[in-house]
This record gives C-alpha cells, structure tokens and sequence, in this order.
C-alpha cells in the first residue's frame, strides 16, 4: 500500500510539472502559421458546422480546439469577420495570447493523458516503477515538450496513434474478435486526429506477415 501511495504521488507531480512547463511556453511564444490556420479552422467549425480552411487534417483536434475558444471568446461564435480574425488577429495581444493558450491547452490535456496511458501500459506490464520512468522520458522529449503545447494536430495525433498500438498489443498477444474490433475502433480515433495514420496499417501488415511466415496463425495467441 505504501509503495502504491508513493508511486502515485510520484506520477502526479510529474504530471503537474510536466503541465506546468508546457503552459509557461503556452503562455509566452507567439502563434505558429500552422496554429493560426488551425485556429481559423476550428472557428469555421464552431460558425458553420464545417471547416473549408484546413480539409486536409481530421477534425477531432480542432472541434475541441473550438469548443474551448467558443468558451474563451465570445467572438469566435457570433463574430462576423474572417476566422483568423475573430480567434487571433481582430484582438488586442493580451486578448490574443489568452485566446491561443486557451487553445494550446487542448494540446496539453492529449500530452498528459498521453503520459498517462504509456504508465497504466508499462505499470501492467512491467511494475509501478517502470511506468514511471516511461512517463519521465516521455515527459523530457524534446518533441512532445514543443508540440505538445502548441495549438496543432501533433499531440492528439500522438495521442491517438499511442492508443492504436496498444490496442493492437492486445489484439496480437491474444487474438479475438473483440479485440480486433478495437483495433478499428482505434485506427479509426487516429484517423480522426492526423491523416497521416493512413499509413499505420503498413508496418502492422508487415509485421503480421512476418509472423505469418514464421508459421504464428492469427486466431492462435502469441
């Protein structure tokens, strides 16, 4: 019991630490080219139900990125200029700045439940200690550090992309029906986030055909 407490108290400061020091950059940088076309997408979203901004990326990121500006500025909803304008550019810095962090921390939540699901996948698998250790070296990335606190597709993508391997683990250690039906449903999550999880069922293919040479029967578990 008391390791649990201890294990426990150690991932939520890591967690608030890690929090903290992506909403400081959060807090200070300037908006991005890409966080403004997302932030204009997303106000679309919010506006006219539709995103004719940025089609190109799934709109999972950007509906919640709308909801939180509808939440934040008044303006993103019943203003009437273009979406750059109403979300970034037609308000004063301080405006401006409050209305793009509130944005970022979209980013931010999808860093920490990233954080999150590689220590409940670790901790299951191979004890507290090294769930831990996971989440530190993940919260220490360089890459999830800078992206996970702006406004773009990259943490959820992240995110998402995370919860489809696993779920795929679970389908190849012990195949079934089930399982395999969550797998789709976790493509299907990352597909939402980033179109570039069009491209996730390659190396699972490879990786299944590999296997299946090695004489391994997909209905049989590892």
């Amino acid at each position: 019991m008391k390791s649990r407490i201890v294990t426990g108290f150690v991932l939520v400061a890591l967690l608030v630490l890690q929090a903290f020091a992506m909403d400081r950059s959060a807090a200070f940088h300037s908006d991005t080219v890409d966080e403004s076309t997302y932030l204009a997408a997303s106000t679309r979203m919010v506006r006219y139900g539709r995103d004719r901004v940025n089609r190109e990326q799934p709109p999972l990121t950007k509906w919640l990125i709308g909801a939180v500006l509808n939440a934040t500025e008044p303006e993103v909803r019943q203003g009437q200029r273009d979406g750059w304008d109403d979300a970034l550019w037609g308000h004063p810095p301080e405006r401006m700045m409050r209305n793009l962090r509130a944005a970022r921390w979209v980013n931010i939540g999808f860093s920490l439940l990233t954080s999150l699901l590689l220590f409940g996948f670790l901790a299951t698998r191979f004890g507290a200690v090294t769930g831990v250790i996971g989440s530190f070296l993940l919260a220490c990335s360089p890459l999830l550090a800078a992206h996970g606190s702006l406004a773009t597709m990259d943490a959820g993508s992240t995110f998402a992309t995370l919860v489809a391997g696993l779920l795929f683990w679970r389908w190849w250690e012990a195949p079934s029906n089930g399982r395999a039906v969550a797998v789709a449903g976790g493509w299907s999550l990352a597909l939402l986030a980033k179109s570039t999880a069009l491209l996730l069922p390659i190396p699972a293919a490879i990786a299944l055909l590999y296997r299946m040479r090695s004489g391994w029967s997909w209905r049989q578990p590892v």
